[in-house]
This record gives C-alpha cells, sequence and structure tokens, in this order.
C-alpha cells in the first residue's frame, strides 16, 4: 500500500498514519458501530470485505487507507480510504468518525486530505456512496463541492451516489466554500445590520486611517488601495472619501451589491474574488492593501495566509502599507457561557455567536432569531476561522519584507500594520 501522505498536519492530539493488517479488527469496531448506529448494515461479504485484510485490498489494487489515532490514547478514532476505479477515476472510501471525535473539524480534516491524495496522484474525478441517513457527512460532501448522480450505487445500504472534478476541489476549497455558502445565506443580508451605523463606523475608520498615517496618495505615485474582505464597504468608503481609487474585493454578491450602492459617485471598483486568488492575478502597483474586519482568519489555513502576505510584498513598492485586522483567538479559549458572545439585537432580530475551539481553528456558530408575522423564526449556520497569533502573523509579515508595527487593539480587533 502506498505510504501516507498529507498536505495538511493532523489537528493537535491527532496523529494520521497509514492502516496495517493489524488494524483491521479496531477499523471493523469503529465502521460497524457507526453503522449500527445509524440503523445501516455492515455487509462483511460484500462492501465491507475490503477489512479483513486491508493491506492486501488496497495495497494490491494501488490504494489508499488511513486512520486516525488520539495520541493521549492510542485508540483509533477514524478512517478514510482511497480505492482507484480507473486511471482518471478514484472511489472515496471508508470515512468514518467516532461518536465522541464529530464537531471539531475532523470530518473535513480526513475529507480535505483525501483530495490532496487523489489530485496528487493525478486523478481527475472522485465518487462515493453514501447514505441519507448520513446526514452530516452528505452536507460536508455537498460543502465541497460533491454533485449527486444518477449513477447506481454498489452498496446495498447506500442510496446516493455523488462525484466531483478533483480539479476544482482542495482542501483550502473546503474552507472557502463552507465561509462563502454562510456568508451568502445567512449573514451577507444581515450585515449592514450587524455593524449597526453606517456612517459613524466610516467615521472611525478615517480615524483610524489617520492615526496610522495611511490611505493618502502621494504626489505622482500609486494612489490605489487593496481593500480585501471589504464586506459592505465601510473601509473602502472610508479610503475614497480620503481622496484613494479602491478596488473592493469579497466572494458575497450580495454584500458587494451593497458597496456598489454605498460608494455611488466614489472611486470605487468592486471586484468578486477570494483574497488570494485575486492577489495572484492583480496587475500593478497598488499604493497599498488592507484586510480587516477578521477578514484574515476566513482563510482555510496558514499556508493561505503566507501566501497572500508574500503575494502582498510582492505588490507593493517602496513606501506601500500592508493594514491588517483581526481578533486573536490564539488565547485559553473561552469555557462555559464565556463562549457565547451577543453580537446585536432588537425588536425583530437577535443574533448570538457561539464558539467553538477546535486546536488550531475555532468554529463559528451563528444563530439568528427574526421575528415575523407567524412569530419567531431561527437561522442557524457555522463557519471555520483561523486562531491567528499576532506575534506569528508580525513574524510572517517582516519575513515577507514588511516592517511591522504592532497598533494595538481596539473594539476587539488587533491591527498590525507593515510597510515595505
Amino acid at each position: 500500500m502506498n505510504p501516507a501522505t498529507a498536505s495538511t498536519p493532523a489537528p493537535e492530539g491527532f496523529r494520521l498514519r497509514a492502516a496495517t493488517h493489524a488494524d483491521g479488527p479496531e477499523v471493523q469496531r469503529l465502521i460497524f458501530g457507526v453503522l449500527r448506529e445509524f440503523g445501516l448494515c455492515p455487509e462483511p461479504a460484500a462492501t465491507d470485505a475490503d477489512l479483513l485484510d486491508i493491506e492486501v485490498a488496497y495495497g494490491s489494487r494501488g490504494g489508499w487507507f488511513m486512520v486516525l489515532e488520539e495520541e493521549s490514547t492510542g485508540s483509533l478514532v477514524g478512517s478514510v480510504a482511497l480505492l482507484p476505479r480507473s486511471a482518471s477515476e478514484v472511489e472515496l472510501r471508508k470515512m468514518y468518525l467516532s461518536p465522541a471525535h464529530r464537531g471539531r473539524g475532523l470530518g473535513r480534516f480526513l475529507l480535505g486530505t483525501a483530495l490532496d491524495e487523489a489530485r496528487r496522484r493525478g486523478f481527475h474525478r472522485m465518487v462515493l456512496e453514501t447514505a441519507a441517513a448520513l446526514e452530516r457527512a452528505v452536507r460536508l460532501y455537498e460543502s465541497a463541492g460533491f454533485r449527486r448522480s444518477d449513477a447506481a450505487p454498489h452498496a446495498c445500504r447506500c442510496e446516493i451516489v455523488m462525484s466531483l472534478d478533483l480539479q476544482d476541489a482542495s482542501l483550502e476549497d473546503l474552507g472557502r466554500r463552507s465561509m462563502e455558502t454562510h456568508y451568502e445565506r445567512l449573514l451577507g443580508p444581515i450585515y449592514g445590520w450587524m455593524v449597526g451605523d453606517f456612517e459613524a463606523a466610516v467615521e472611525r475608520a478615517t480615524r483610524s486611517f489617520q492615526e496610522l498615517r495611511i490611505g493618502m496618495p502621494g504626489p505622482g505615485g500609486p494612489d490605489t488601495v487593496f481593500d480585501l474582505g471589504c464586506g459592505h464597504g465601510v473601509h473602502s468608503v472610508a479610503l475614497a472619501r480620503m481622496g484613494c481609487p479602491v478596488t473592493a474585493v469579497d466572494l458575497s454578491d450580495a454584500l458587494l451589491r451593497e458597496v456598489s450602492e454605498r460608494s455611488r459617485g466614489l472611486p470605487v471598483r468592486t471586484v468578486r474574488s477570494d483574497l488570494v486568488g485575486f492577489l495572484a492575478s492583480a496587475s500593478g502597483q497598488p499604493a497599498g492593501i488592507v484586510c480587516l474586519g477578521d477578514t484574515l482568519p476566513h482563510l482555510p489555513s496558514v499556508a493561505e495566509v503566507r501566501r497572500m502576505l508574500d503575494r502582498a510584498a510582492a505588490l507593493l513598492g517602496s513606501g506601500g502599507f500592508l493594514v491588517l485586522g483581526f481578533r486573536d483567538y490564539s488565547g485559553t479559549p473561552p469555557e462555559g457561557d464565556a463562549r457565547f458572545i451577543p453580537v446585536r439585537s432588537d425588536a425583530d432580530r437577535i443574533h448570538t455567536c457561539f464558539l467553538e475551539y477546535l486546536g488550531t481553528t475555532v468554529r463559528v456558530h451563528d444563530l439568528v432569531h427574526t421575528r415575523g408575522p407567524d412569530g419567531w423564526t431561527l437561522q442557524v449556520g457555522s463557519y471555520t476561522k483561523l486562531r491567528l497569533d499576532p506575534a506569528e502573523v508580525s513574524g510572517w509579515m517582516r519575513s515577507a519584507g514588511f516592517a511591522v508595527e504592532d497598533a494595538g487593539a481596539a473594539r476587539g480587533m488587533r491591527t498590525l500594520v507593515g510597510r515595505r
């Protein structure tokens, strides 16, 4: 069987390794236990026969079978496998997690690792079979871009066949799509309400830019500022009113429409793109780049953060600036009721946030209660953010070529300013 590979380290406290023949009984206990939990029947003489000798079943066919262990106990808590169907198509198999270890981002990690491995091996398409009873797994696959197929499943317990073009999928895509969907469905439509008085927010942003000595275009030099993760336009409008042409970048169509409406008559251009993708394709030299409003932790990995910083440094000339603003989640995780954050409320809407700390990330759960003609309704959604340590981010900025100033924290946001 091919050796284990993973482009992203296992979450803190866990170890991912290649399965061996000796793991067979433990893997069977895990998988058969989960199946029975959801009223599904193991098939040791059919689709589960590969578990009788994992090394033979997968090694002889160029497959890949990984198990996830808890480091403190050595317990096997998860599994994921790939089995080629042809030179271009691979099947995702045996992806399971123990009940006690769900909700920690481990399923996302296993799926992302499998996607990366399949792409590394040159497969063009991934297929899987699953059961409708495994609702959380189906939602995870859909968030990664899998689409349902009309093909008939091979396993008797499965009703759903899904497929994915691997050229469209990566571990970064998984996090990005989850965040994008969350904002389009839940937060985008109420973003302006969440922030409150727009003009007051613009005034605060303007004062902040002036105190940091940024945003004022110099004579004869570049004057455009890139606003990455622009939201509904507070910083874009502030910069434009200060005399800077702005390119406002976001993934949310709803928010970009709001930016266009609020910046009428101002030199603001909107672009729908992810942050790193926009910087990778940007041409010309901007005067500066701002990434505020806790946008930076939305990136799907530390590697993506560092790519963004490196590309920003390459785009900016002497005197160019980079301003980052983000919440510091790197400290001791809150416990109990402290994990609940009241965001905003009025007579017709209540927005509460719940934080779930998962090693190097935090899962943000948004609960929005809205009063309508028939009473109150509840919308719930979640996405993952990075736990970024300001000291580490400062070090990455210096490595990219910035002179860094820590401007401190205000309204819960830590601000770092880099100058070229």
